[in-house]
């Protein structure tokens, strides 16, 4: 599934509160969330997960349009590639335990966003922000495999950090050639 398939689904959601009334005008069902099936810690680890992959789909995107080295721009795509499919990996899992998940960046994002789109050299910014972003990534990942309490998730969170990892080296490879 494409990044714009995926987003594009994720927009529908709310619809699929709206039904018909046979024929006649469409009744409105009001969704009453479930309650969570796992505790504090996962959720928490959920929703910080999904919020960093979403910041780091968003700024890789605008790396690809911003960023002068071509390497600064391939490690972008593989940002959007990984992050997006980890995404949807959590979405799944997160619908199946009635977690809500963040579906657009929060106020600090947004302002680092906005800063990193402003600044003087993007790629040297960029690359400074990948770097503190997979170091805090990794460490929750981490957390969640060693510490979770909910099997699917200690597993997702096992399962994702060769990627950050990966994308970890990559970025600092990035940081030395300055």
């Amino acid at each position: 599934m494409t990044t714009r398939a995926f987003w594009a689904l994720f927009a529908l959601l709310p619809l699929a509160a709206c039904n018909t009334n046979a024929g006649g005008p469409p009744v409105f069902t009001t969704l009453t969330p479930a309650a969570s099936s796992v505790g504090a810690q996962e959720q928490a680890y959920a929703t910080q997960a999904a919020a960093g992959d979403l910041f780091a789909v968003q700024s890789a995107q605008l790396a690809l349009q911003k960023a002068r080295r071509p390497a600064v721009r391939a490690y972008a795509q593989r940002v959007i590639d990984g992050h997006t499919a980890a995404l949807q990996k959590l979405a799944v899992i997160a619908g199946r335990k009635n977690i809500p998940l963040p579906s657009t960046l929060d106020p600090a994002q947004q302002r680092s966003l906005a800063e990193l789109e402003q600044a003087g050299n993007f790629d040297t910014a960029y690359v400074a922000s990948g770097i503190a972003a997979h170091r805090t990534a990794i460490a929750a990942a981490q957390a969640e495999a060693s510490g979770g309490a909910d099997p699917e998730l200690k597993a997702f969170a096992q399962a994702s950090l060769p990627a950050l990892r990966e994308h970890q080296a990559m970025v600092q490879r990035l940081g030395g050639r300055r």
